[in-house]
């Protein structure tokens, strides 16, 4: 919980019996607030759907549903939850199927990294990487009302992605989707911009909003293509932040970027002077709070962790720290190449006190 003078109040809520399973890169959709005006309190929920376990030939992806519902009681001034399934479970692995959609599928597949956004009265799932490990270009909605899928009749017209970001608005023409960046592969990112609509009068529609420019580093008219970074909307601009662009050396973005709906054009906006600013990162959380948009967590390009929170003002284009980072973990993959790197002179150093030992009067030279 934020305050709006930017004080953070962490409150610890135990497993209830009935949860999903522990889980990375799933998509959460938080949905239109309530008053129950009978409990003397307010509700909201987010919706949940999909991601994985792990990050290997063992994981296990999920295309389970679930929801969230947060309660408040305004009496006592305290939070409350519980979930709730509403469909899907584990993925199944059998040999010789795919995740391919097919017109008589009526529930998407398992995935992880895929993006989720809510139009409306449906929350718009796509992409992603299926259980199969191809990239998926797919797109499903789930009508909260009546709660179930269905596939957008509208083909995605670009190229499949994962870890890409997705915001969502609604103006006088419709209900639209904006997707940003991604990737296919550790060698193809991307930083072209994408909007689904669904008309007034009822009609899905897929259009393109920007071009892909893989050499946006030299002109620095747009951000570089990327993905894990986090996208939000704002005052009919979509704010960009963060982001890897190479998957080996996790080259991190710090920067923040708008994009106006209206004018279709690229603006880096966080470009003051010595600004006070955080580490660079990807896969963080961001969300808007009144003017601002809240960071939480993610990895910067030294591999660690970090819980650390920010506030970057929206209206006036500068940072501030809420709570400092005070998590110094690494990834697997950094852990990794410590141990390895450790093993290899730890075996070095070994080599040599043998070769002293042999000797009885020194080193001996080894070749």
């Amino acid at each position: 919980d934020v305050t709006v003078r930017g004080l953070v109040n962490w409150t610890y809520f135990q497993r209830p019996a009935i949860a999903p399973r522990k889980r990375w890169k799933a998509s959460m959709t938080s949905t239109a607030n309530a008053k129950d005006a009978s409990k003397s309190q307010s509700v909201s929920s987010v919706l949940v759907f999909g991601g994985s376990d792990g990050d290997g030939s063992t994981e296990s992806y999920y295309n389970d549903l679930w929801r969230l519902e947060l309660f408040y009681s305004r009496k006592n001034h305290q939070f409350d939850f519980q979930w709730k399934r509403l469909g899907g479970g584990l993925a199944p692995k059998s040999i010789g199927t795919t995740c391919d959609t097919s017109e008589q599928a009526t529930w998407p597949c398992g995935r992880r990294a895929h993006s989720s956004a809510l139009m409306g009265k449906y929350m718009i799932i796509f992409g992603g990487k299926g259980w199969d490990g191809k990239v998926l270009g797919d797109t499903w909605g789930w009508d909260i009302e009546k709660e179930r899928f269905f596939q957008v009749p509208s083909s995605f017209p670009g190229e499949k992605r994962k870890g890409h970001s997705a915001v969502a608005y609604s103006d006088s023409d419709g209900d639209h989707m904006v997707v940003f960046g991604g990737r296919h592969n550790s060698k193809r990112y991307y930083n072209d911009v994408w909007q689904l609509s669904r008309k007034r009068s009822g009609k899905w529609e897929w259009k393109k909003l920007a071009d892909n420019d893989p050499h946006a580093d030299t002109n620095q008219a747009k951000p570089t293509p990327r993905n894990h970074h986090t996208a939000v909307y704002y005052q009919g601009d979509m704010i960009v932040y963060g982001g890897r662009s190479d998957h080996s050396l996790y080259k991190n973005h710090e920067g923040i970027w708008r994009f106006s709906l209206t004018t279709l054009t690229w603006k880096r906006v966080d470009t003051a002077n010595k600004m006070i600013r955080p580490d660079s990162r990807m896969e963080h959380c961001s969300d808007t709070y009144f003017e601002d948009m809240i960071v939480f967590a993610g990895q910067g390009s030294n591999g660690l962790r970090r819980n650390d929170i920010w506030k970057f003002s929206l209206r006036t284009n500068q940072w501030k720290i809420l709570e400092a980072n005070d998590c110094h973990q690494y990834s697997e993959a950094q852990t990794a190449t410590i141990i390895g790197i450790s093993v290899l002179l730890l075996s070095i150093v070994l080599c040599l006190y043998r070769s002293y030992l042999n000797s009885r009067s020194g080193y001996t030279r080894i070749y």
